[in-house]
């Protein structure tokens, strides 16, 4: 069986057990596989931008999670919360007010 054929809630458990254990770079791998097999799967989306940003990859944290507020509009607030270190930022701060 092709590793392509998971299903993409396997890919994404998987991806979140990488990411406990801080393996960022293979849990977006993971989490993109998520996402190829189920484009609108926003909570992959929006996993791949927590792990861009424990690598510190703002550019690529913030495309991910632009993507996952237009799937989900309603994570804003948690999005808020949980991207704090970015608050101050003015690509962050556009990305929110765009999903309002």
């Amino acid at each position: 069986m092709a590793l392509e054929s998971f299903h993409p809630d396997w890919w994404y458990e998987f991806g979140k057990i990488l990411e406990k254990h801080q393996h960022y770079l293979d849990a977006i791998t993971a989490y993109k596989q998520a996402i190829k097999l189920e484009p609108d799967f926003e909570e992959a989306w929006y996993r791949v931008a927590v792990s861009y940003a424990a690598c510190g990859d703002k550019n690529n944290c913030l495309e991910y999670l632009a993507e996952a507020l237009k799937l989900d509009p309603d994570m804003r607030k948690d999005v808020v919360k949980n991207f704090a270190k970015f608050a101050n930022d003015e690509d962050f701060q556009r990305i929110i007010r765009d999903t309002n």
